[in-house]
């Protein structure tokens, strides 16, 4: 008898979601795909290649680590022959519509294998909180109300999704933003958060990104422990999803215009970086 397959973005809600009771099978996508270079054709041997060089370099995790963390769980959906329902689980941030639109770019190559729903859980806003929430901000004991009112995509869904991620990874980027503001109504997230994306392009004058920038500016207003640099970024973080190991890379990348010290302290470089904004 053919089984549910619920993919979630991330370890973040794992525990909360398997003492929902959903029947099924559950696959964590373990990507980062805002970042790095991207092949379009998700799951291929160069896809894999290209997202093990980048995490081996960006956070020291090493190609057979990245197999068994992310490409061996991928292997959940390939089989997708064997699944009735295929359930994403995704949020309104860029972290989240990035990778899934990776995903539903490989469902849409490969519908054809199978007779399988595919259907999207995607929150920002929520009834009852004042602001946009993740999935592991809010109330676990709400999951099964949320599945009850997914939304079925159609090939037309998956076809846009796709479209969409083969232009974001080949970096056409005006044909993205121009895409994104054409999102039917079940990616109502995907424009603002391609606008987010911006921020994470470097100034052609400072050559940092507006996040970086932010973090020179908060330095030079006085933070001067990392810890509390984080909690300040994060708490402007409105759209980007990113959590402390993106934001201390960012950090780490700022070691030029940092003197080295027991304190975060500008010196010339971060200075005058500062003072182009």
């Amino acid at each position: 008898m053919k089984e549910t397959l619920h993919i979630l973005n991330g370890d973040a809600i794992l525990n909360p979601f398997k003492k929902q009771g959903f029947e099924g099978k559950i696959m964590v996508w373990r990507e980062i795909l805002c970042e790095g270079r991207c092949y379009e054709k998700v799951g291929s041997t160069k896809f894999w290649k290209q997202r093990a060089k980048f995490f081996e370099k960006a956070y020291k995790i090493n190609h057979k680590e990245h197999e068994e963390f992310t490409s061996e769980e991928f292997k959940k959906l390939e089989r997708i022959s064997d699944y009735k329902e295929v359930v994403l689980w995704f949020e309104y941030d860029l972290f989240c519509q990035v990778n899934m639109l990776a995903l539903l770019s490989w469902i849409s190559r490969h519908i054809d294998q199978t007779e399988a729903v595919i259907s999207l859980v995607c929150i920002g806003e929520v009834e009852g909180y004042s602001k946009k929430v993740s999935l592991g901000e809010i109330d676990p004991a709400l999951y099964p109300s949320l599945f009850e009112h997914r939304e079925i995509l159609s090939e037309d869904h998956l076809k846009f999704a796709q479209k969409l991620w083969e232009n974001f990874a080949s970096r056409e980027l005006q044909k993205v933003y121009k895409l994104s503001r054409e999102a039917p109504s079940v990616f109502k997230y995907v424009e603002q958060a391609f606008i987010a994306y911006n921020d994470t392009i470097p100034d052609f004058d400072s050559e940092l990104n507006k996040i970086q920038l932010t973090m020179l500016s908060l330095i030079d207003e006085g933070i001067r422990d990392k810890a509390q640099l984080m909690r300040a970024i994060m708490e402007r973080d409105e759209w980007y999803g990113f959590g402390d190991l993106q934001y201390l890379r960012m950090l780490s990348l700022l070691e030029p215009y940092l003197k080295i010290d027991d304190e975060l302290i500008l010196n010339k470089e971060g200075e005058k970086a500062i003072s182009l904004i």
